[in-house]
């Protein structure tokens, strides 16, 4: 039986609501509107504009989760408690919005405090299951306290990724680093897919995975926040990403023959110290090579005379990079910011590189650029050893993406920060929550950030100079800003600053929106056709906000015809569903029910593109488009490209479906390295997927042109008596119909014909049947 409800990411649509020009992005910033309480510790979300054009804004606080709409409006609450307190230091996603089950609807899932799933439906708050984590008695003191939605079985975002950690939390120990399990759980059924466990035992020094034996071999990721999940190799499935990498199946990939300083010695309880990684960026950083890399900050707590280590030991920041010849996780380069040290006591005004931005911030340059930022450098009553030392302020650097890591920039925050931006040290500690951002629209990226600690300003900076573009300081725009998150919610493709801002003093609180009103003409992709986009933008930190570097897509040039829509008469298809109206603005595919803003001129209908790694293996993504009267397929703007964002260096088949036509695919992989695909199922049956004279995949419509099979009303892969019994049923009825074969806008005997004539063809391609 053919699923037409099975999806591989986090949906795509595209809605009117968020064309340039509309409301409530318009006219002067911010765009503000109330809401009671505040989002406790980074727990605050931006459902993809290309979901629906109602619900934007998922958000909790200690015992609630709430969901907002695209004009501020408050759809519903729920109580929930949260695994978190206002106390713990302990930021990141505890909660995600994704289409669970493959109907087109999306569902929050959010952690609760006694380590249960709770699933709501996205736009009432309905609760609709409960899932009881499953632990591990052979780790006791564990709290489930992260979760990320995934696609780890090449089913769509259908699991969950839960992260645990010690319980009880203790801030002023090591021990806030350990029991930090992680758990894939199917989200249909509630079962462990698979597990990850950390390999830190404190209560057993005699086994040799113990931290008193300094060794690691399990899950390593970012000290301050959950776990980030993307398509590290370009095969359609997630992979867990930081020090170490795990696969879509829960293997740990192994290090390669250089890299174990990442899988030895990164805790030792002898000395109490910790190395731990403070930010994580993933990306396409290097688009020479395959995949997507990661960029870890990692702070060595190896104190000088510990094993040989010194200062130079200490900080360092690592790209990382998964090496599909040998199937290993393999450190590209190792940069530690010795060139910046000062003379003032041997101590390094750029010692920690505590945060990390990565993108294209100069042209000039071919690979991605790395932006590290330390939290040392000014003086503050947490480290007073440094008084002694001549500082003038935080102390950004930037280097090269490339293996020799170059150094490219580097200054002092308080030097080219707006006077007033962050007041209470005069500018000295800087900016936080830092993000990676498109606020041109433009290829360059920019810093967005907020006035660290103080929060009383937000801006927008050039990552190679620390000059302001734009700036609140002085406006009054913000009073306290509690947290800055950086998503395009406009519609233009470039990206907004959102802050949640409390009003005197806490005794109310408000979300705010601020926007580029630069006149600016769209010709960018849209950002949130990008899969990696949907999982930043719900797993990031006050440490890891994001570093999202936009990436070419490859373009899809494709030519259909439906047998069903063919006029021999005219050589095109008929438009009658179009010309009546009847053809809906929201996609009928589950897999990507896109919301197109019209439909555009000469439109037949929509349909469905997969693509797939081998034929009959998983989806890697779906798309929906239309299908223009001269067999061109077009995107919901009329362009006749259609993007995919996917590995370059994989290649795929196409495969074309419509909702009452037989399915087709490429009868070979086609070639995605030039970054432009263009292939036609018209001109013949030697480009269908095992066409045979005696079982053909489609029908010649006339001599040396093809189509697909008409006749196929309840999507079975199969044109069967129950096709034609359907279309006879129906007779009559007009509209959207799906027993409509011909496209004619009513159903007729015609279509009755249709069926009978095309009875017992099935789809070619594996697993429609």
């Amino acid at each position: 039986m053919k699923s037409i409800k099975t999806g591989t990411f986090i949906l795509l649509l595209s809605i009117p609501a968020l064309l340039p020009g509309s409301t409530p992005y318009s006219g002067s910033p911010p765009f503000s509107f109330s809401i009671p309480e505040a989002p406790m510790l980074d727990q605050f979300i931006v459902v993809s504009p290309l979901y629906n054009s109602t619900l934007r804004y998922v958000w909790r606080s200690e015992t609630k989760i709430y969901g907002y709409g695209h004009q501020g409006n408050k759809m519903w609450e729920a109580a929930i408690t949260n695994p978190a307190t206002a106390s713990d230091d302990d930021r990141g996603t505890k909660h995600g919005v994704a289409d669970i089950d493959g109907d087109g609807n999306l569902e929050v899932v959010a952690l609760n405090a006694s380590n249960q799933l709770k699933i709501y439906d996205a736009l009432t708050g309905t609760l609709k299951n409960t899932i009881d984590v499953e632990m591990n008695p052979s780790y006791p003191n564990q709290l489930c306290t992260y979760v990320v939605l995934a696609n780890f079985e090449g089913k769509g975002t259908r699991n969950a990724l839960v992260q645990t950690r010690h319980d009880p939390w203790d801030d002023g120990s090591y021990t806030r680093y350990v029991n930090r399990s992680l758990i894939a759980i199917d989200l249909e059924d509630g079962s462990v897919i698979w597990r990850v466990e950390q390999d830190a035992d404190l209560d057993n020094p005699s086994d040799p995975k113990n931290t008193s034996a300094g060794y690691y071999e399990g899950y390593w990721q970012q000290h301050h926040g959950g776990p980030v999940v993307a398509d590290i190799d370009g095969d359609g499935k997630d992979e867990v990403v930081g020090g170490s990498l795990i696969d879509d199946d829960g293997t740990v990939v192994p290090y390669g023959t250089n890299e174990k300083d990442y899988n030895f010695k990164w805790l030792d309880s002898n000395t109490g110290s910790v190395d731990h990684l403070d930010g994580i960026a993933v990306g396409d950083f290097r688009p020479d090579l395959k995949g997507l890399e990661v960029v870890v900050c990692q702070e060595d707590h190896i104190p000088s005379g510990i094993e040989g280590g010194t200062y130079t030991d200490w900080w360092h920041t690592v790209m990382l990079h998964y090496c599909d010849s040998d199937q290993t996780y393999n450190r590209l380069f190792r940069w530690q910011p010795l060139e910046l040290w000062t003379a003032e006591s041997n101590y390094p005004k750029w010692r920690e590189p505590q945060n990390v931005a990565v993108g294209n911030f100069d042209n000039s340059y071919s690979k991605a650029e790395i932006w590290n930022r330390s939290r040392m450098g000014y003086l503050t009553e947490h480290w007073p050893r440094f008084e002694d030392v001549a500082v003038t302020g935080q102390y950004p650097w930037v280097f090269g993406g490339s293996n020799d890591a170059t150094l490219l920039a580097d200054y002092a925050s308080g030097d080219v920060l707006p006077s007033d931006f962050n007041t209470p040290r005069g500018n000295a500690e800087g900016i936080d929550i830092i993000w990676t951002m498109d606020w041109n629209g433009d290829n360059i990226d920019d810093l967005g950030a907020r006035a660290r600690h103080g929060g009383s300003n937000i801006g927008v900076f050039n990552a190679m100079d620390g000059s302001a573009l734009w700036h609140t300081a002085g406006t009054g725009d913000v009073e306290s800003a509690l947290f800055l998150y950086v998503a395009d919610v406009g519609g233009d493709s470039r990206e907004e600053m959102i802050v949640c801002d409390a009003i005197d003093g806490g005794s109310s609180y408000e979300i705010r929106v601020f926007w580029n009103t630069d006149p600016y003409t769209d010709t960018q992709p849209n950002k949130w056709d990008d899969p990696l986009y949907h999982r930043l933008k719900q797993a990031w930190n006050y440490y890891s906000p994001g570093s999202y570097m936009r990436r070419d897509p490859v373009t899809v040039n494709l030519n259909v015809f439906l047998e069903g829509a063919y006029d021999k008469n005219t050589g095109l298809m008929t438009t009658f569903l179009s010309d009546g109206g009847f053809i809906p603005l929201t996609s009928p595919y589950a897999e990507d029910p896109r919301i197109a803003p019209s439909i555009p001129d000469n439109t037949v209908d929509w349909i469905l593109l997969e693509l797939r790694f081998s034929a009959s293996g998983h989806t890697v993504q779906y798309r929906s488009a239309f299908l223009r009267s001269d067999g061109q397929i077009i995107d919901e703007k009329g362009n006749a490209a259609i993007n995919f964002f996917v590995e370059k260096q994989n290649d795929y088949y196409i495969i074309v479906k419509h909702r009452n036509h037989l399915a087709v695919m490429s009868r070979l992989q086609q070639i995605f390295g030039s970054g432009a695909v263009t292939y036609s199922f018209t001109t013949g049956s030697a480009q269908y997927h095992n066409h045979t004279e005696e079982a053909p995949a489609a029908k010649e419509l006339k001599t040396g042109l093809w189509g697909l099979f008409a006749g196929d009303g309840n999507a079975s892969g199969i044109i069967s008596i129950a096709d034609r019994n359907e279309a006879l049923n129906d007779r009559d009825a007009v509209g959207y119909r799906v027993c409509d074969y011909n496209l004619s806008g009513i159903v007729t005997i015609a279509d009755v014909n249709i069926a009978l004539l095309n009875r017992d063809r099935y789809s070619k391609v594996p697993g429609e049947t």
